[in-house]
């Protein structure tokens, strides 16, 4: 009795205690991914408190498993990951919002860390070493290097695969240290100013240069020397390339081959031009991650043509996957236990199996309409929890719309964390006691999430079409992450990534595309020119937002849209900040060109959906292969043959800038936005019911009447 009387005063002390402090009452929560309202609104229940979060919160995705936490931790650990703060409206009622104290102590420190790891760049000896004078004897040794490793793997029997590995390594590690302009680019980067790299935005690009104008940065340090000694070292390294003792041999040149197809070799010493006045443009793409910059040096001459170029980080030695997975194991043992699915995911992924399937046609599951289930629910969810079980820790977690991409890493074995969690791209801070996940640089990606129900009525449209269309391509722009997983598995043959990269940096002027991309397909010859000063205001501002911060917007002259810096030497320069340094001029013109190419679609997934596409010019091809040894020809001829094929037309859209004489500012190109349309019905058909001229050779449909 002397016992349960102890217990029961115990337990009415704890009890007096929470009463007085509800934020000291402990909380159990585990469940799937879901957003942090329906959070906020299951603790309230069970805490008997109002805890609800501010509007521009409602919708983030969180992630909480924890035993017996004190709800005042727990508070705190989602104060954490959602960057913001609790406010006490009364003792029982909390809001959770981001205010601009916590916003703009947010942004300083992820500035900082963004300092801190730019000073660490330029601190590692990788980058170091760049700075380093160029002597003869380097390039001497290199080079002889280089040439003696050719010559030993050209007498080898190697496969493919480790030809690629040997080729790309030997590069990385002799002769990327030859490259004189990417010394003359170290030795500017480590004079720029990090503060303001540290505040170009995510996924754009600044430029720096000696030149003037209204989208350059200046650069603010004296050039004369440092192209003094690029003009000297750039004179020793051909001086070795081009003398009879140490120049490339034919033979060395075979040994080359395809592996070496972005060195350009020199034939002779350059010309003394050189040593005419140029313009230094450096360029700089910031990405998502506090280390994730590049930089690209521009030396154009007063006729705006590329001089010389180089980029940094140059590429690195290639890293087989199994030694990187012990690397990681080393650093952190838990990234080596399994992932443990639950059974709900396990059905997520079949379901998904069976939309990609092509064996029969079956009704889109309602356990992948996003508005019904959250997709972070399922493989995001699993792997977090399972990091987090086998480091026995809590977990609180904010999860990004990116934590998509860990479904594309799935591969249907078990899999180890380290299959998932191999990258920086969240932050995974354990210094508190629980594991707390949040997108690193979390205040540079503060944005409303990507609507769910919108997702849902695209996806829909989509299956019951049968095909996606190039207005499904632009719809997709204010959901670019959701739509462009879902569009992968939908339709055969889609790339993952192409509709994000496009979405994400053209956004500003979507629908200016839009507008333009109607107009031009109303036009029998698929083409719309319109001067710039009839664009109003709003919309000439986004476009040269997206002109001059978008780094995938470069000026290209014919057949060079995507050729190596290397081989852009004499062409125009690629920036268009070069050529238009004060913004675009308002009596240039905007292309719109809608190129259709006509063809087949020869793949349906599970769902319905047609994709994969062919064109004509390859089919013509493939028939004209009855007669070859190509094995690859062979099979493709074998697989159309055994195929249901629905006749289409490929609709993809540019949008430029005519540059004169001979070049182009491409605003979107080539895989930047496109769509199918059918042409012959909805009716599948066989190969040999395909029309005649979809087949006839190329010469034979020439000669005919």
């Amino acid at each position: 009795m002397r016992r349960i009387a102890v217990v029961l005063g115990a337990l009415y002390v704890a009890l007096g205690w929470c009463a007085d402090d509800p934020l000291a009452q402990r909380v159990s929560y585990d469940q799937p991914a879901h957003t942090l309202e329906t959070l906020l609104r299951d603790l309230s229940k069970q805490t008997n408190l109002k805890l609800y979060p501010a509007p521009e919160l409602k919708q983030e995705i969180v992630l909480v498993a924890v035993q017996e936490m004190p709800l005042q931790e727990l508070m705190r650990h989602l104060a954490f990951v959602a960057d913001a703060e609790w406010i006490a409206e009364s003792a029982r009622q909390y809001r959770l919002a981001r205010t601009p104290a916590v916003a703009a102590r947010r942004r300083q420190e992820d500035r900082e860390q963004t300092r801190a790891a730019l000073r660490e760049m330029l601190a590692d000896q990788n980058f170091r070493r760049f700075l380093e004078p160029l002597t003869r004897e380097e390039v001497v040794e290199r080079v002889e290097r280089i040439r003696k490793q050719l010559r030993e793997v050209a007498a080898e029997q190697r496969d493919w695969d480790s030809l690629w590995e040997f080729h790309h390594n030997l590069r990385a590690r002799e002769w990327e240290p030859l490259d004189p302009q990417r010394r003359l680019l170290c030795r500017i980067v480590q004079q720029l100013d990090i503060d303001a790299l540290a505040e170009i935005p995510p996924d754009e690009r600044r430029v720096f240069s000696n030149a003037s104008g209204r989208y350059l940065l200046p650069l603010r340090m004296n050039l004369t020397p440092l192209l003094q000694q690029w003009r000297a070292e750039r004179e020793t390294f051909e001086g070795v390339l081009t003398s009879v003792s140490h120049q490339f041999t034919e033979v060395d040149k075979q040994a080359m081959g395809y592996f070496w197809w972005q060195v350009r070799l020199p034939e002779a010493q350059t010309p003394t031009a050189l040593d005419a006045p140029l313009r230094v443009y450096m360029e700089v793409h910031r990405g998502v991650l506090e280390k994730s910059f590049r930089f690209i040096l521009h030396l154009v001459d007063e006729n705006n043509r590329l001089v010389a170029s180089a980029e940094y980080p140059p590429d690195g030695e290639a890293q087989g996957w199994e030694q990187r997975r012990q690397e990681l194991f080393q650093k952190d043992s838990a990234l080596a236990k399994p992932v443990e699915w639950r059974e709900a995911t396990q059905r997520w992924l079949e379901a998904q199996r069976m939309a990609q399937s092509s064996r029969e046609v079956q009704p889109f599951p309602d356990l992948l309409d996003p508005a019904r289930h959250e997709p972070l629910a399922f493989v995001a969810t699993d792997v977090l929890r399972s990091y987090a079980r086998h480091r026995q820790l809590p977990l609180v977690a904010l999860m990004d719309d990116g934590m998509l991409l860990l479904n594309a890493r799935v591969s249907g074995e078990q899999q180890l964390l380290a299959d998932f969690l191999h990258g920086d791209w969240w932050e995974m801070d354990r210094a508190e006691g629980a594991l707390r996940v949040k997108p690193r640089l979390s205040s540079l990606n503060w944005r409303a999430r990507e609507s769910r129900a919108a997702v849902s009525r695209w996806i829909r449209q989509i299956v019951a079409r049968g095909y996606f269309t190039l207005d499904d391509w632009l719809n997709a722009a204010e959901h670019p992450v959701l739509a462009d997983m879902y569009l992968a598995f939908l339709s055969p043959g889609t790339i993952w990534g192409h509709l994000t990269s496009f979405s994400q940096r053209s956004q500003p002027i979507v629908p200016l595309i839009k507008h333009l991309a109607k107009e031009t397909a109303a036009r029998p010859d698929g083409s719309l020119e319109q001067l710039l000063h009839r664009l109003a205001a709003r919309e000439l501002q986004s476009l040269e937002r997206v002109v001059y911060h978008n780094p995938q917007v470069k000026v290209s002259s014919a057949r060079m849209e995507f050729a190596p810096l290397s081989a852009r030497v004499g062409a125009p320069a690629p920036l268009p900040h070069v050529h238009f340094p004060n913004g675009l001029p308002r009596d240039a013109t905007l292309r719109c060109r809608m190129e259709a190419t006509e063809g087949v679609l020869r793949g349906r997934s599970g769902v319905g959906v047609w994709g994969d596409f062919s064109p004509v010019r390859w089919l013509q091809r493939v028939v004209q292969s009855a007669d070859t040894d190509d094995q690859f020809l062979l099979e493709e001829r074998d697989a159309l043959q055994n195929s249901l094929l629905l006749p289409a037309l490929r609709q993809e859209l540019y949008l430029s800038l005519p540059l004169k004489p001979d070049a182009e500012v491409l605003i979107v190109s080539r895989f930047g936005a496109r769509g199918y349309r059918l042409t012959r019905g909805d009716k599948p058909l066989r190969w040999d019911e395909l029309p005649p001229e979809f087949l006839k050779p190329p010469e034979e449909k020439a000669g005919t009447p």
